[in-house]
């Protein structure tokens, strides 16, 4: 089961701590969705960055990777964050309000990530990432107008293929040891979004 967590260290109403006996720690909570569902116990961390330093708060993205069926797990630390909506209106009485990142637009990137074989009537929204060629023989060419950090390729039923780190807005990769077929690639952005684009070899 995939799983995305935003929190606040900060958070006077549900601890990041935790609240024993009914409420475990943030971290332990984590730990226990990565093994559940098999991920990666070493994470890829991304600090993003400060655009607003009048919010008081600052955000570090962690992402869980590998998990079965291709599940990961996510968490959005928001440090100095109190019991609130990052990138919503901000509610003193209820601690700081990040605005460096917007909690709602990441959750439906997260969900439209594993819908990719879903039909879409609608609209498809314009996420920046562009892949070429389409289809592909060998060589693909990622070209994200935000940093791209982490690459990788999966097969339909979820399993990683290949996995490549960097930091650049214009990625190369190449998948000429991969059979004909039909793959996803999930990209991972220095501002914490994560998205999957389908990919057809030849």
């Amino acid at each position: 089961l995939p799983v995305l967590h935003f929190h606040g260290t900060a958070d006077a109403v549900v601890s990041f701590n935790g609240m024993p006996p009914l409420i475990p720690p943030v971290d332990s909570t984590i730990i226990w969705w990565v093994n559940k569902n098999n991920c990666a116990t070493s994470p890829v961390s991304v600090l993003i960055p400060d655009n607003n330093i009048a919010d008081s708060s600052t955000v570090i993205f962690y992402n869980y990777s590998g998990g079965t069926g291709g599940s990961i797990v996510s968490l959005y630390k928001v440090i100095n964050g109190g019991h609130t909506w990052p990138g919503a209106i901000p509610v003193p009485s209820l601690g700081n309000t990040n605005e460096d990142i917007r909690a709602s637009e990441l959750i439906g990137g997260f969900f439209q990530s594993f819908c990719v074989n879903t039909s879409n009537t609608g609209k498809t929204p314009d996420t920046g990432i562009r892949l070429t060629p389409s289809p592909v023989r060998d060589i693909l060419s990622i070209q994200s107008a935000v940093t791209i950090v982490q690459v990788s390729v999966l097969s339909l039923n979820g399993n990683e293929l290949l996995r490549k780190s960097m930091a650049d807005r214009n990625v190369i990769i190449s998948l000429e040891d991969l059979p004909p077929g039909i793959f996803v690639a999930e990209i991972l952005r220095s501002d914490g979004s994560l998205f999957t684009k389908k990919i057809v070899k030849i």
